[in-house]
């Protein structure tokens, strides 16, 4: 069965962006960086692109990487310091 995109109104390059992105999340729990660089340029997301690519010559520790990674796709949580 054919599915007519235009007539249910999705547009074709959201949900390929939408695609990406959830691939470059699933990266995230492999830790495949690499893979995930590859995720940030069909997301046409070149900020990400070249923080990623200089972390990854910078840094040879692969949970740096994956921050970076988590960064790029606002998945951290930042907590509010909590009072004494």
């Amino acid at each position: 069965m054919k599915i007519n995109f235009l007539l249910l109104g999705i547009s074709i390059p959201m949900r390929s962006f939408e695609i990406w992105r959830n691939m470059a999340r699933l990266c995230l729990t492999s830790k495949r960086v690499d893979v995930a660089s590859i995720c940030f340029a069909r997301m046409k997301n070149v900020g990400a692109c070249r923080a990623l690519r200089i972390c990854m010559k910078r840094e040879d520790v692969i949970e740096a990487q994956v921050a970076m990674v988590a960064l790029q796709l606002d998945m951290i949580v930042w907590d509010e310091p909590r009072e004494p």
